[in-house]
């Protein structure tokens, strides 16, 4: 729609760079705050974020490289200026989480449990930058939920606001979260709740987008990583609260 804010002599001001930035910054933000709030702080924690983070960024660079249609070269996977995918994100921070935990001898479950309300959250604000860059479109409708709105060519035409839908998704799952995490939950199932109820929202919003390419049948490759995450997640949460049964 609108993925060049401005123009400074030969630099372009992207709106997805801008956004990404602004969701950056809230998570580092809520992510240090949520940290000291559960007795974590010292300067290891600016570290696992900027780590965390990095690998996402690579991750989802990577994952929008893989499954493009055409559109991307290998250089996208170090750019800012296309929209990232999240599997790769997720995927990327979940591998800096695990590696940097069983460095530094921390609970895996408790970082995730951290960073599981404030994801969704730096994604939700995320996709109004895919809105402006014209990434991550909806599928063509005649119906009443169609907005004008451009592909990633830029042909306008009513389309499913998908980047809105995942967007309300997210801060919806966000909000939800927020509230969960001063229960007293087992350790990890804040994440996994994150990881089945995002991943089964994804599978069900990517019916409607337009940029999916489909290797089996009706379903996207994405749509099939949502299945395996979700099914994993769950399986996990089955067994996490299994295992609490037995102890009690």
């Amino acid at each position: 729609m609108y993925p060049i804010l401005l123009t400074l002599g030969m630099w372009e001001v992207r709106s997805y760079g801008v956004i990404l930035f602004i969701a950056i910054l809230l998570g580092l933000v809520m992510f240090w705050k949520e940290s000291r709030r559960v007795g974590f702080s010292g300067p290891h924690l600016l570290i696992f974020f900027l780590g965390a983070v990095s690998s996402s960024l690579l991750g989802g660079g990577f994952n929008s490289w893989l499954f493009a249609q055409g559109g991307y070269s290998l250089r996208s996977v170090f750019s800012l200026s296309a929209g990232l995918t999240s599997f790769g994100s997720i995927i990327g921070f979940l591998s800096f989480a695990v590696i940097y935990a069983r460095w530094r001898g921390f609970n895996i479950w408790v970082f995730g449990d951290i960073a599981a309300p404030i994801i969704p959250l730096a994604e939700g604000v995320l996709r109004w930058g895919c809105l402006l860059n014209g990434c991550c479109y909806g599928r063509q409708t005649d119906s009443l939920l169609g907005i004008y709105l451009p592909d990633s060519i830029g042909y306008w035409a009513p389309r499913y606001p998908t980047q809105i839908i995942t967007s309300v998704l997210c801060i919806g799952l966000f909000v939800w979260l927020w509230k969960k995490r001063k229960e007293q939950l087992i350790s990890g199932k804040l994440l996994l709740f994150y990881l089945v109820i995002y991943h089964i929202g994804r599978l069900c919003i990517d019916f409607f987008r337009g940029d999916q390419n489909f290797v089996a049948g009706f379903l996207s490759a994405h749509q099939l990583m949502s299945i395996g995450i979700a099914a994993v997640a769950a399986c996990i949460l089955v067994m996490l609260d299994n295992k609490a049964r037995k102890e009690t």
